[in-house]
């Protein structure tokens, strides 16, 4: 509906009710007010279906009525042309030119695709490929940038071609364990024949690169093979314990101290697979004993909610992870160490 319309029979309904209460009227002043619910009703339920259908598309889209009016735009619109929405809805489009938008309007009911000129509301001319079709007396368009791609499509990119390395990575890491694990054998039971120093320390530099490998086999093997253990309850301050425990000699030797601050011991009760978050709290020592070679301190704070979740804080006093690295930190085997030197947080 037009607004200027709306704006007129809502005003004209009004003023029968302010009759109807005035003269004490009651079914006058009844009958107005239920259409005057009713008209808003099915306009908000208008604008309602409106967003529904251009919000799943992942692209930059508008719906305009048939006077070129944004009715509505969904959020990759917004952050792509950096229009608010009081700044663009009940206006006509200002990031198409108005010859578009006409024709448009006067080629009803026809799918249209064409390519144009697009601006940003800080006047940045783009190519854009337009698709607009009517539907439900709307117009709905779909204005895809050259180049433009979809966050969500990205990571779904993304996820496919993770899968598919570990898949492969499944049966690398099965093929190297067996040879990896007789290399390392062999060479222990050479270095117990050797007596020559230097050589020992040559044989001590081989197993532990042997060591290294046999790390990452495992780690692709967990990431290609599903975890078989079941989810149980347990205290994750008991896990905190456990996996600090681990690293007791390391953290003496590197001259770092540990702190658990325990907030309500007896709700920290967690539901998961055990070993599998004990894995991710030691995958974390170990990367802070890493960042902290003059020794330092690791702090560990948990703080159970009244929403059944737990918060768990961890902190060091190292250099931390530089801004343009934080958001790949989730990322398998991504490290800023030199080689054979980490293979990531393994979160």
């Amino acid at each position: 509906m037009d607004k200027k319309i709306f704006l007129i029979i809502i005003f004209f309904f009004s003023s029968i009710l302010f009759v109807g209460i005035i003269f004490e009227i009651k079914w006058l002043a009844i009958f107005s007010f239920f259409i005057i619910l009713m008209i808003f009703y099915f306009s908000y339920k208008n604008r309602a279906e409106s967003s529904i259908e251009i919000e799943n598309i992942k692209i930059p889209a508008t719906i305009i009525d048939k006077n070129g009016i944004v009715i509505h735009q969904n959020r990759a619109h917004a952050e792509y042309f950096g229009f608010k929405d009081e700044e663009i809805i009940g206006k006509i489009d200002p990031t198409l030119p108005t010859e578009i938008i006409n024709s448009i309007i006067k080629k009803d009911e026809e799918t249209i695709e064409l390519w144009v000129k697009a601006k940003k509301k800080n006047n940045e001319a783009i190519d854009v490929e337009i698709i607009s079709f009517f539907k439900k007396k709307k117009y709905i368009i779909l204005k895809r940038p050259i180049g433009y791609k979809s966050p969500i499509l990205d990571k779904f990119m993304e996820a496919e071609k993770l899968a598919v390395i570990g898949s492969i990575a499944s049966g690398l890491a099965h093929q190297l364990n067996t040879p990896l694990g007789t290399i390392l054998l062999t060479s222990q039971l050479i270095k117990e024949e050797i007596k020559d120093r230097e050589l020992r320390k040559e044989i001590d530099t081989i197993e532990s690169q042997i060591k290294f490998c046999q790390n990452i086999v495992k780690k692709l093997l967990t990431l290609s093979k599903p975890s078989e253990e079941e989810d149980s309850e347990f205290n994750i301050n008991d896990v905190i314990r456990e996996a600090a425990k681990l690293f007791e000699k390391t953290f003496q030797k590197n001259n770092i101290k540990f702190r658990l601050f325990a907030n309500n011991e007896k709700d920290a009760i967690f539901y998961g697979k055990r070993n599998e978050i004990m894995q991710v709290f030691m995958n974390l020592f170990s990367n802070s004993i890493d960042a902290m070679p003059e020794g330092g301190e690791i702090k560990v704070n948990t703080f159970p909610t009244f929403f059944d979740n737990i918060i768990i804080k961890i902190s060091d006093t190292g250099k931390g992870i530089e801004p343009p690295h934080r958001d790949r930190i989730f990322e398998p085997f991504f490290t800023t160490k030199p080689v054979s030197k980490g293979t990531g947080l393994g979160l």
